[in-house]
């Protein structure tokens, strides 16, 4: 089978694999989309993201980009000095979302529990597919090949005992490459790899872990759990497990997406409470949308501001009853952005919207249910802006709001 630390390349293990999940992880995901819809894209250095005058951000980027040190979640202008030969795209999450739903289809035909934790990403519970699809390096191979065939999109397929280790695996077989850890090679693969490959372990940790003179895996495994803990508390706990090679092994089929999320970064620092207030509303607006197109309602709503120290406080508040309605949704963005507001009554970054604690529309009991005639009256509203875009027709809200940056009162 095989345990690769490059893609590509295999070595064969005789020991008996106990269990083995998969990680499938598509490769620059955004930019493989646009080139199937760009041919002219292919080879040249792409990045998808918002514009550079509107202080857009790299959402994705290519290899070729990546080779000039553009990546994700960089500011535009600086993706854009590192590479001045840059092909930006802006976004197209419809797109998107319709080819990841065709990626799930296909792993839905390779195991019977998959779990998609994100737009590219998703598990699989190999255990009991032999007769299907053969050893697990053939079935990788198949899983990887039927992908690059029937939608012409690569991705790079990590595997092992646990979650974390075929999360870590499929990290190491990027671009379009097959990394699976036999069980009881654990050790031999994570030892000498930085500590920057552990799921979480952001440059902030990764800078104290440096102090104390850790680099890799097998540095961190030397150091005791006591100390682990003493020195970033009960995040210790993990950092060791991890460091061992622990990892979950429960997959939830189905899991479906945990929130939906939209958000905007202003080309200038925005203190009007009347333009926040209607962003906010068209914000959650595109959200609500978002979730009835998938069938599910949120059970919470998360408002989020970015000021211009980076500084990024958040609120958030459950519902009692789930819905996708946005007249229901709207009051409870506008009374959490009115806490972050009232807070610091500073010029205003970012903002953002998040509809969490999902639950399909399956799962709500008949009593339960929102008003089925803004139901209906939405469903309609979708329909015209499915056929006319989404800006065919607006909320008022959006489009008007206190015209000073005094105190806002919750609704």
């Amino acid at each position: 089978m095989e345990s690769a630390h490059a893609p590509g390349t295999a070595t064969t293990s005789t020991t008996i694999l106990i269990r083995m999940i998969f990680h499938v992880d598509m490769d620059a995901f955004f930019v493989s989309v646009e080139r199937l819809l760009d041919p002219d894209l292919e080879g040249v250095p792409v990045v998808v993201g918002g514009a550079p005058e509107s202080r857009g951000v790299v959402a994705a980027a290519s290899y070729e980009a990546r080779r000039f040190g553009v990546h994700s979640a960089q500011s535009m202008s600086r993706a854009l000095r590192l590479c001045p030969q840059l092909v930006r795209v802006s976004p197209d999450h419809h797109h998107y979302g319709d080819y990841s739903r065709r990626v799930e289809a296909i792993l839905d035909t390779f195991s019977p529990v998959v779990q998609k934790v994100s737009v590219d990403e998703a598990y699989l519970d190999m255990r009991g597919t032999e007769r299907l699809w053969g050893p697990v390096d053939k079935a990788a191979r198949r899983l990887q090949d039927t992908i690059r065939t029937e939608l012409g999109l690569p991705c790079s397929v990590g595997g092992g005992a646990n979650r974390l280790i075929a999360k870590i695996a499929s990290g190491r077989a990027k671009p379009e490459g097959i990394c699976l850890v036999a069980t009881g090679q654990e050790r031999t693969f994570l030892d000498p790899l930085p500590v920057g490959v552990i799921p979480g372990v952001g440059e902030v940790v990764q800078k104290k872990l440096a102090d104390m003179g850790v680099g890799t895996i097998a540095d961190l495994h030397a150091i005791s759990e006591d100390e682990l803990i003493r020195q970033f508390g009960v995040h210790g706990h993990g950092l060791a497990a991890r460091a061992r090679g622990e990892g979950s092994v429960v997959l939830t089929s189905r899991g479906g997406p945990k929130s939906m999320s939209r958000e905007t970064t202003f080309a200038t620092d925005v203190k009007d409470i009347a333009t926040l207030i209607s962003v906010l509303a068209r914000l959650l607006d595109r959200a609500a949308a978002g979730l009835r197109e998938e069938g599910y309602m949120a059970g919470g709503v998360a408002v989020k501001v970015r000021y211009s120290d980076f500084s990024t406080p958040s609120r958030s508040e459950k519902l009692q009853t789930p819905t996708a309605v946005d007249t229901i949704l709207m009051p409870v963005a506008r009374r959490l952005f009115t806490t972050l507001w009232n807070q610091r009554k500073e010029p205003v970054r970012l903002l953002g919207v998040r509809l969490e604690r999902l639950v399909t529309e399956g799962q709500m009991g008949l009593f339960d249910a929102p008003s089925r005639r803004w139901e209906e009256a939405l469903e309609g509203v979708d329909r015209v802006r499915e056929r006319h875009g989404h800006d065919s027709l607006r909320w008022g809200r959006e489009l008007a709001g206190k015209e000073d940056d005094r105190e806002i009162n919750p609704p």
